[in-house]
Order: C-alpha cells, then sequence, then structure tokens
C-alpha cells in the first residue's frame, strides 16, 4: 500500500494544531467560568470548584494526549509501509535487470485445443 507521507503529515500537524486550538479555548473558557463561579459565590477561593476544574482539564488533557499518541504511532507505521514499498520496488528494479533479455518476455507455448463434443448431442454416440 503506497501512501502520500506529504498529505499524511500535513494532515496530523492540521489535527494537532485543531486539537491545540481546542484545548486552549476550552481551557479559557473553564477559567472564566471558575472566575465567574467563584465571584458569584462572593468566595475568593472556592476549593471544589477549582478541584473539579483542575479533574477535568486533566482528563481533556489525558484525551488529547492518547489521541495525538495514536496519530502519531499510525504516521510512523505509514511511513514505515512506504519505506518497505519502496525497497521493494527497487529490489524489483534491480532484479528485473539482472534478468537477460532472452528470457524477460518469453511468451507460453500455444497449446491447440480441439473441441469437446457434449453429451447431450444427439449426434453423438
Amino acid at each position: 500500500m503506497y501512501c502520500d507521507l506529504k498529505s499524511v503529515h500535513r494532515g496530523v500537524k492540521r489535527l494537532s494544531t485543531q486539537m491545540h486550538d481546542r484545548y486552549r479555548t476550552e481551557k479559557k473558557m473553564a477559567k472564566k467560568l471558575r472566575h465567574e463561579e467563584l465571584c458569584l459565590n462572593g468566595q475568593e477561593f472556592d476549593i471544589t470548584a477549582m478541584d473539579s476544574a483542575v479533574r477535568e482539564n486533566r482528563s481533556e488533557n489525558s484525551k488529547m494526549i492518547k489521541l495525538i499518541t495514536g496519530l502519531s504511532r499510525e504516521f510512523i507505521e505509514l511511513k514505515n509501509q512506504n519505506r518497505r514499498a519502496e525497497e521493494l520496488s527497487r529490489w524489483e528494479a534491480w532484479v528485473r535487470g539482472r534478468i537477460p533479455n532472452h528470457l524477460r518476455f518469453q511468451e507460453e507455448p500455444f497449446i491447440h485445443t480441439a473441441p469437446v463434443l457434449r453429451a447431450d448431442n444427439p449426434y453423438v454416440m
């Protein structure tokens, strides 16, 4: 299977930047919400709200890390497949160059086939 590594790499980079932008946006929104909650509560520090926000950010971060790791692993696998395909192509070209011309394009000998008489034909005995 031949894959275009540049397009795969572009796709991985694009997904990575999109995930990073999403992560930053969600982090900013969570920070604003926490700040608004603290202001509404009238307390300067609400430990439970901060703790839940930290847990939420950690879980989201771990999900993104798993996704990036999976994409990276897939990219490396595709790169290795492409490298193996290129090696095979070079090897095939080398082998073709080593075969003498008189052996390269031999055709199969013609085999004459006689028509077979069918058993359902009333004229066949």
